[in-house]
């Protein structure tokens, strides 16, 4: 029996989060997939409390306000999607209730803001998003940026894979090609090791064939075997000089991507809490959206 997807979309029900309920719409409506809709109440937010107590005077339950917006945005989700959404909101910290609710409908995608109402630890990334990173099973989407109406509601076009080679990397890449069959991909591994050309290399030019350029052709050959293992030979190769993280980003900055892909270390969940540094600094650095890819079982049954 083909296994149907499901979509999970965390809302705060601010703008951003908004944002993210819309792409998650798109991903669910290309795919035929369920979707789900939660909000949280962190009950530990007085800020929270105060704001919609205040709107409300007259509604004690915290749960009546943040009721009313889950079923507003289902509505709006239905209008332009044409999608029947399933909105349920609970009491708790966000970020545990997050990964709680995606294990309760076997989610294969997490999709929300990567900053919502409240500051986050980082310049570019909400706290509630570093920890639905840090304890989620499940491949989480971080929807970093607002794009013109007709991007936000239409699949990804192009994606790029971070890769250094390993199982955890090819891991991401079945995870992507799962979640977006239709998208053009660039496998681009990224290396710091002794390099005989000069550091700052210009950009390497690319063809459907593979890879161009001056960097040492043992790395060329590496990321063509792993093309070949992960069957991604129709992807584009690149393979750049220096930090991972910079050159992730920086080629997707200049290649327009849509969507930046990276692999999380396969831990324990008291080791989960660290994620990789190379993922972590693309998360935070990347212009556009980045999906950390860790694979549920039943990702592959599509494939």
């Amino acid at each position: 029996m083909k296994h149907r997807l499901t979509v999970l979309a965390a809302t705060d029900l601010s703008g951003m989060a908004f944002l993210a309920v819309r792409r998650a719409a798109a991903i669910a409506r290309a795919r035929g997939a369920r979707l789900e809709l939660l909000h949280v109440i962190d009950s530990f937010s007085t800020a929270w409390a105060d704001a919609h107590l205040a709107s409300s005077p007259n509604s004690s339950p915290l749960t009546l306000p943040a009721e009313e917006g889950l079923t507003a945005i289902a509505a709006a989700v239905r209008t332009e999607f044409g999608l029947r959404a399933n909105g349920v909101v609970v009491d708790g910290k966000p970020a545990v209730e997050i990964a709680a609710r995606s294990e309760a409908v076997d989610a294969d995608l997490v999709v929300l803001g990567a900053r919502g109402m409240n500051p986050g630890l980082t310049p570019l990334l909400g706290t509630t998003a570093q920890r639905v990173l840090a304890r989620s099973r499940r491949p989480v989407l971080l929807v970093k940026r607002a794009g013109a109406s007709d991007q936000m509601n239409t699949p990804y076009r192009h994606i790029v894979v971070g890769s250094d080679l390993s199982p955890d990397a090819a891991a991401a890449t079945h995870c992507a090609r799962a979640l977006f069959p239709d998208a053009t991909v660039t496998l681009l591994h990224a290396y710091e090791g002794l390099c005989q050309a000069e550091p700052e290399q210009p950009p390497v030019e690319t063809d459907e064939a593979g890879v161009g350029g001056t960097e040492p052709v043992d790395r060329r050959r590496e990321l063509e075997v792993f093309a070949e293992k992960t069957r991604n030979t129709d992807a584009f190769r690149v393979v750049r000089h220096g930090s991972a993280a910079r050159r992730i980003c920086e080629y997707g900055r200049d290649s327009a991507a849509d969507l930046i892909v990276v692999g999380s270390k396969r831990t324990s969940l008291r080791r989960r809490l660290a994620i990789g540094g190379v993922s972590m600094d693309t998360i935070v650095a990347a212009d556009c959206d980045v999906l950390l890819a860790r694979t549920p079982p039943n990702i592959f049954l599509n494939r």
